[in-house]
């Protein structure tokens, strides 16, 4: 296990030579300088130390890095997610990659951020780039017959799926535009949409 100490300094926090007498001898040390946290990792990759599960960063205190709070809560989760757990000197407290309480909150607060803010992330196939695709040609039948079932509305299929309405309807009207239906298979945007909606 590799432990990195993350140097970093903002106004009013601890100082770089301050936070430097904390850091243990075995310790992998990274000033920040200029660069921001959620470089780390490229950093370190520079470096040849790139970042492994079971791996961990170490951090005085929050209020040395110079990230807004969402951005923080993101380069957290992204760590977590990577098998990386993350430790706070001040106050002490360790976050464990896994399913501990506080990598499951971090998971939790970055998930909140994204769904208010309209933003979506979909796991990508491994070696694939970019986003996977929400929905299939393959799946506009099974979806239209499921919107068709009685007291079954566009939100409750769109929850199933695991996205927003509006994705919902903008991928039918996008396949259907793309000539992905037959002529009998038209969307039923409108009824769908009244259907307690």
């Amino acid at each position: 296990m590799t432990i990195v100490a993350f140097l970093a300094e903002t106004p009013g926090s601890a100082t770089i030579e301050e936070q430097k007498a904390q850091v243990d001898p075995d310790d992998f040390v990274v000033v920040a300088e200029n660069r921001s946290f959620s470089q780390l990792a490229d950093l370190l990759a520079q470096a040849g130390v790139p970042l492994q599960a079971g791996d961990r960063i170490k951090i005085n205190a929050l209020n040395c890095l110079g990230l807004s709070t969402d951005m923080l809560v993101r380069a957290f989760s992204k760590l977590l997610q990577a098998g990386v757990s993350i430790e706070l000197l001040s106050p002490p407290l360790v976050i464990e990659a896994g399913q501990s309480e506080s990598h499951l909150l971090i998971d939790a607060l970055d998930g909140h951020y994204r769904h208010i803010h309209g933003l979506k992330t979909h796991p990508t196939e491994r070696g694939q780039k970019g986003r996977r695709p929400v929905l299939t040609p393959e799946q506009i039948p099974l979806i239209r017959a499921r919107m068709a079932e009685p007291g079954v509305t566009a939100s409750i299929v769109a929850k199933e799926l695991g996205i927003g309405r509006s994705t919902l309807f903008g991928y039918l009207e996008r396949f259907e535009r793309d000539g992905c239906f037959d002529g009998n298979d038209e969307v039923g945007k409108g009824s769908a949409q009244d259907a307690g909606d």
